[in-house]
Order: structure tokens, then C-alpha cells, then sequence
């Protein structure tokens, strides 16, 4: 689950359309630095391993 989907409806609803935009694009970049860090993990551990 992204972080943008824990916003609360309520508040989701009242915001601006651009601002909605932003919070998912940047939702979005926050998810793929997760990712990156993620496998750069699985990846030192694999080198370890070897």
C-alpha cells in the first residue's frame, strides 16, 4: 500500500486536484526509493553471502 492511500477520505476530499496530483507523484517517488533501498539490501546481502 502507497503511503497517499492512508490519507483519510475526508481530508483526500478537500484537497485541491494539483495538490492531489503532487501528494501521488511524490507518493510514488517515495515507494521507488523503497523499492531501490530494498533491493540494494537484497543485493549486499547476496554479495555477503558469496
Amino acid at each position: 500500500m502507497r503511503w497517499v492511500d492512508t490519507i483519510p477520505e475526508e481530508i483526500w476530499s478537500e484537497l485541491d486536484i494539483a495538490y492531489k496530483q503532487d501528494l501521488i507523484l511524490l507518493g510514488r517517488s517515495i515507494d521507488n526509493v523503497i523499492r531501490i533501498n530494498r533491493e540494494i539490501k537484497e543485493q549486499k546481502l547476496r554479495i555477503n553471502v558469496v
